[in-house]
């Protein structure tokens, strides 16, 4: 190998282990961020969530996603990004306990700004799903 070929092969292991740090910091940095939004939702509600699916209103996926949230599994913590007088009566309508965005994430938190599930799993990682109306429509259909 020569003078020039070994050069090249550092600078592209270098180059790949730079990027490898940043990703890391990256993936470390958000799994901090929703390990807090959980334990959050936890001294809240006094039980460690399953999943937390964020709706917004007047999209039209949280309007395909209104009948299925009655029938959702009970682990499941529901954030409205609503004032808290239409979280409440969204509450109501549906029959469960329903949390206020602004209310319970004080802090605008840049990971989620469409309708989206964020799921546990069971070694403390997590999974997102940003198609939850099918996901929805599944756990309602096998529910029954």
């Amino acid at each position: 190998m020569s003078p020039l070929e070994s050069a090249g092969l550092v600078v592209v292991c270098g180059l790949f282990l730079f990027f490898l740090g940043v990703y890391l910091r990256y993936a470390r940095r958000k799994k901090r961020v929703l390990d807090r939004l959980f334990d959050r939702v936890r001294l809240q509600d006094g039980r460690m969530p399953g999943a937390i699916l964020f709706l917004h209103p007047g999209r039209g996926e949280t309007d395909a996603l209104e009948p299925l949230v009655p029938v959702l599994p009970a682990d499941w913590v529901v954030i409205y990004d609503g004032p808290p007088w239409l979280t409440e009566m969204k509450g109501r309508r549906w029959g469960r306990e329903i949390r206020s965005r602004s209310v319970c994430l004080p802090e605008p938190l840049t990971l989620w700004e469409d309708t989206m599930l964020i799921r546990r799993g069971r070694w403390g990682g997590y999974a997102f799903f940003y198609e939850v109306q099918a996901l929805a429509e599944r756990i309602a259909a096998v529910s029954r």
